[in-house]
């Protein structure tokens, strides 16, 4: 009996497990089934790519409650650090960001503006992947980034440039962080030209012709000559008297007396029509003036020049000088500038003006060599319903390179590190591949300009984004490294550069930084943050991350890593007017040395153009073991504006960033 009894357990134990393994299988297949669009694009994803490279990038978006942006000794945070982060920084995973962040400006409050698109549905794949990249190595050793898929932009249900959010730093990095605004204004913002005035007021001017709506039918009056004054403190937009030009990927300098100067960019709305393509660009720069209250804007008529703001095509070759020329306030009121590989002035604004070259950029005139070989297989990449869509044909797995191109074009970056020295590096020479050529421009006597080659950037870059650190040092991150003009079609321009580098000014050499798992590219954004992070946000892929540089870690006693001990600074108010008083008084702690007192400019990146981006180091003196005595120099580099001013110690560690508006 007893044996019958044990044999019926035995018997009841197996079919209650059997009938458990059933319920979990029935449960387990609910859930595939719920979840088969994302499964089987995991599976499409993975087997499609991986068969072709095992070292695929797939960094996963986290969410906000992964870890702290805080400086906290956060154990989620450190157990992904290597030991070195003093030496090359650390690289956070990516985190959602509410929309394609074409643009990025830095506010007085510490707030960041950014604007593009929002995150709107695929118009092609429901589940396509943000992570469509993989790594091609080259025939020197280098590893760059192929991006397999098409640009999101391209195929996505977007409202391009009429949505703006509003991202808090000190709440986090999830939903409450930030403030999105669905279209407040009936303007195509995307390639505008961005100023922060003061505590209240951004200008946002030209920018693309008719808004895209959801159905992407094109409504509303074209906005390219659109003028808007967006409130900080209310977050609210006034639309002001439109420019008298439609002005796209044109550039702005803010003069002395705090008008804004406008130069360059196009009438997008005849890019198709390949008649006129080069015959509506912007020649005659503008001026957007302040009087009894109001604004107008006058225009130059005496500036007009096809050769700094026009087309400049040579034997069939454009050169795109309408496309954001650089340009700088400089002594008297004047202006210096750089279109394409000229250099010129714009003598004194108040007074009887004229434009002249002042000099140039050399050229290369080496031929290029390019050499492709180890084609990878074709790749066929599948829609939802498994059917063949299109194929990457002859994807190049080798490249040697030949001749490296000037620093040069639209997507060439440029800043001044220095009074008086403005550096410029990156682009597309026409003709050639895109450049690791850098220069030194020295403007302090801006009729004959002195141009100096610096030591070349690891890596050849266009559509780079450049950043000053605290310290004066170049941080130079994201770009790529091809063009389909010098490459051929087959290429793309999306061989994307991993590997960011910096500059040190006072060794004059370039070094390689942390890597990072992702593109940063056409309409990607960088900025020095007041706590020393960097955020990086955009290009063609929905997310942001944050870059800790160097100066913010340092070695433990046991070897470990960890975050610096920060110095203090405190300035005690947060407006100047350099005509009458010069002088800031800051507070200090006593335990914390500051050796160094640098001022960096605010402002907005986009497409490469850091937007008058300037470094000056100021001048101060200990008053007693809690106080100094900062200097800002009048000097005629320095404009009216938002700055941030940092304190350094010994260790370039700097201090959280001090806001300061200059009238």
């Amino acid at each position: 009996m007893k044996k019958l009894l044990l044999k019926l357990s035995k018997f009841g134990f197996f079919t209650y497990v059997i009938l458990l393994l059933s319920v979990s299988s029935f449960g387990a297949l609910v859930i595939i089934y719920d979840n088969k669009s994302r499964i089987l694009n995991f599976f499409e994803r993975n087997l499609d790519y991986q068969a072709i490279n095992k070292n695929l990038i797939t960094t996963p978006i986290i969410n906000d409650t992964d870890y702290e942006i805080n400086f906290k000794d956060n154990e989620k945070f450190f157990k992904n650090f290597k030991g070195n982060e003093h030496l090359t920084g650390y690289w956070t995973e990516a985190f959602d960001w509410p929309m394609i962040a074409v643009h990025s400006i830095l506010l007085p409050n510490q707030k960041i503006l950014t604007f593009g698109s929002i995150n709107g549905e695929d118009l092609n794949h429901k589940n396509n992947s943000l992570f469509t990249n993989k790594e091609i190595k080259l025939s020197d050793g280098r590893i760059i980034q192929r991006d397999l898929g098409e640009k999101q932009w391209e195929h996505h249900n977007v409202f391009w440039g009429s949505d703006f959010d509003i991202w808090d730093p000190s709440k986090g990095i999830g939903k409450e962080s930030h403030y999105t605004m669905i279209d407040p204004v009936k303007v195509n913002s995307f390639c505008s030209i961005i100023r922060v005035m003061d505590n209240e007021n951004v200008f946002l001017l030209g920018g693309d012709e008719k808004p895209l709506r959801k159905n992407r039918l094109k409504s509303g009056p074209d906005t390219q000559k659109s003028t808007l004054l967006f409130n900080i403190n209310n977050y609210s937009f006034s639309k002001l008297e439109d420019m008298n030009y439609q002005r796209w990927y044109g550039s702005v300098v803010r003069l002395k007396n705090d008008d804004l100067l406008i130069l360059g960019g196009r009438d997008n709305a005849q890019m198709s029509d390949s008649n006129s393509d080069y015959e509506r660009n912007a020649i005659v720069p503008e001026i957007l003036r302040k009087k009894n209250g109001s604004y107008s804007w006058e225009v130059l008529h005496n500036l007009k020049s096809e050769k700094f703001f026009g087309a400049g095509c040579v034997e069939g070759k454009c050169q795109e000088r309408w496309n954001y020329p650089k340009a700088y306030l400089t002594k008297n009121n004047s202006v210096f500038g750089i279109s394409y590989n000229e250099l010129f002035l714009i003598s004194n604004l108040e007074d009887k003006s004229e434009i002249k070259k002042v000099g140039e950029i050399p050229l290369v005139n080496n031929p290029i060599i390019i050499k492709e070989e180890n084609y990878l297989p074709n790749m066929v990449k599948k829609n939802d319903d498994n059917n063949q869509e299109h194929s990457h044909e002859n994807t190049p797995n080798s490249i040697i390179l030949g001749s490296i191109g000037s620093p040069l074009g639209w997507n060439s970056s440029s800043v001044m590190l220095r009074s008086g020295e403005i550096i410029t590096l990156g682009g597309i020479e026409v003709g050639h591949l895109p450049s690791n050529h850098v220069y030194s421009i020295n403007i302090i006597n801006p009729e004959k300009p002195i141009v100096e080659k610096l030591p070349n950037m690891n890596y050849p870059r266009f559509n780079q984004n450049v950043t000053i650190f605290p310290n004066g040092n170049l941080f130079v991150n994201g770009g790529n490294m091809f063009k389909e003009e010098a490459m051929g079609d087959h290429y793309g321009d999306n061989f994307s550069v991993l590997i960011p580098e910096v500059y040190d000014y006072k060794k004059r050499q370039w070094k390689e930084l942390k890597k990072t798992n992702h593109r940063r590219n056409y309409h990607s954004t960088s900025l020095l943050l007041h706590d020393g992070r960097i955020l990086v946000a955009g290009g063609d892929v929905w997310n942001a991350q944050f870059y800790y540089p160097p100066y913010l870690f340092e070695k433990k006693r046991d070897g470990g890593i960890k975050f610096a001990d920060r110095p203090f600074l405190a300035i005690e108010k947060n407006e100047i007017t350099l005509e009458k008083n010069n002088k800031i008084i800051g507070k200090i702690d006593p335990n914390n040395t500051i050796s160094k007192i640098s001022m960096i400019s605010g402002g907005s990146i986009t497409h490469a153009q850091p937007s008058e981006l300037k470094y000056f180091e100021l001048p101060f003196e200990k008053i007693n073991e809690e106080q100094i005595e900062i200097t800002i120099p009048n000097d005629e580099n320095i404009n009216n504006g938002f700055y941030m001013i940092f304190g350094l110690d010994n260790n370039s560690t700097p201090t959280i960033g001090n806001s300061i508006i200059i009238k």
